[in-house]
């Protein structure tokens, strides 16, 4: 499922991390169409394959997703200019 070929060059270590990125993400509830495992790599990356930073840095993205109604950004901007007009 996570065939690595695709993702760069990976070590079983780095392998083991995006397997319990994935395992996270789904125990988030979270939609894995959405955070495939190309997404979870960008994090994986920033933060060197250190899972306590890497949860920490993805949790905190979702926190300011959720705070700057991120997935509703184009509704709400919608609404905005048909109140102008």
């Amino acid at each position: 499922i996570l065939c690595c070929r695709f993702f760069g060059d990976l070590n079983e270590t780095m392998e083991a991390c995006l397997l319990e990125m994935r395992n996270y993400i789904l125990e988030l509830g979270l939609d894995l169409n959405i955070y495939d495992g190309y997404y979870m790599l960008r994090f994986l990356r920033a933060r060197k394959f250190d899972m306590d930073k890497t949860k920490l840095m993805f949790n905190n993205f979702l926190t300011w997703r959720k705070e700057n109604d991120v997935d509703n950004i184009l509704e709400v901007m919608l609404r905005l200019l048909l109140i102008q007009n």
